[in-house]
C-alpha cells in the first residue's frame, strides 16, 4: 500500500499537491493532507473529487447537467481548476463529443 504526505500552508500549495493527488490515484493508494487550519485541504479535495468526477463521465460518453458545466466555466476562469484538469477534460469532449445543453 502506498501512502502519500501531503502539506498544504495555502492555496499556493493547489498546483502542487493537486498534481501528486491525480498523478498517484489509485487503488492501494492513501493520501494524507495536512497543514494550518484554512490552509484550503478540504476544498482542494472537494475540488479535485468533482473535476475527476466529471471528466470520468464525459469519458463515459454521459451527458453533463447544465450544472456540471457552469462548474468547469466558473472554475476554469476563476483559476479554480487547473488548465491539466482543463486539458483532460477537453480530450473526452474531443474523443466522446459534447451534447448541447
Amino acid at each position: 500500500m502506498d501512502k502519500h504526505i501531503i502539506k498544504i500552508n495555502s492555496i499556493e500549495d493547489y498546483p502542487k499537491a493537486a498534481r501528486e493527488f491525480i498523478d498517484n490515484m489509485g487503488d492501494g493508494h492513501i493520501f494524507a493532507f495536512y497543514g494550518k487550519m484554512g490552509a484550503g485541504k478540504t476544498t482542494l479535495v472537494n475540488l479535485i473529487m468533482r473535476m475527476y468526477d466529471i471528466i470520468q463521465r464525459k469519458k463515459a460518453r454521459e451527458e453533463l447537467t447544465e450544472e456540471e458545466i457552469r462548474f468547469l466555466i466558473a472554475g476554469y476562469t476563476a483559476g479554480d481548476i487547473p488548465d491539466y484538469q482543463m486539458s483532460a477534460f477537453a480530450m473526452a469532449v474531443y474523443f466522446n463529443g459534447m451534447t448541447p445543453a
